[in-house]
């Protein structure tokens, strides 16, 4: 990546130049490389973060209203590790934007799982056993988070999680 190319030794000649030169764009371009090179260091870290969550969330995508309870715990325990001790990856707003999507993911599957068309056809008692199953899934990723977030804002290590 970009990141890289500044260790080249073409690079690293053009730097020298612009050094015995004593050129009024060295300054920039020495800011701009340190910009770049926390940004590359803040994106690998938050990479190697984020895929803790990759097959939790793989696994979201692809269970059922009924299945997903059982799959929270393990995910908020590794969005938990991640506000613990990720360096970049812990703000308010990215763990705020990570868990909303989260949240519209589980909206998602509950709402594929709902067929008006069955509603609408009759189809009361398949259709009941469907709506339970959103509303009791809706209704445990409340508690789960909620457990976590008390556990989380009880601990002396950790930050408090305040999303609601």
């Amino acid at each position: 990546g970009i990141s890289s190319q500044l260790h080249r030794p073409d690079v690293k000649k053009v730097i020298s130049v612009l050094e015995a030169a004593k050129s009024s764009y060295l300054g920039p371009f020495v800011t701009l490389s340190k910009r770049i090179r926390e940004g590359s260091m803040e994106a690998e870290n938050n990479l190697k973060f984020l895929e803790l969550i990759t097959e939790p969330c793989q696994k979201l995508a692809e269970s059922e209203p009924k299945n997903i309870p059982g799959i929270l715990p393990s995910l908020l325990h590794c969005i938990r590790m991640i506000s613990t001790l990720s360096k970049f990856y812990n703000t308010e707003d990215r763990l705020t934007g990570l868990l909303r999507k989260i949240s519209n993911q589980i909206i998602r599957r509950c709402r594929d799982k709902i067929s008006l068309e069955e509603i609408f056809n009759g189809d009361i008692e398949e259709s009941m056993v469907c709506l339970d199953q959103t509303i009791k899934c809706g209704v445990a990723w409340k508690s789960i988070y909620r457990r976590t977030a008390k556990a989380i804002n009880q601990s002396k290590t950790t930050t408090f999680w305040k999303f609601d």
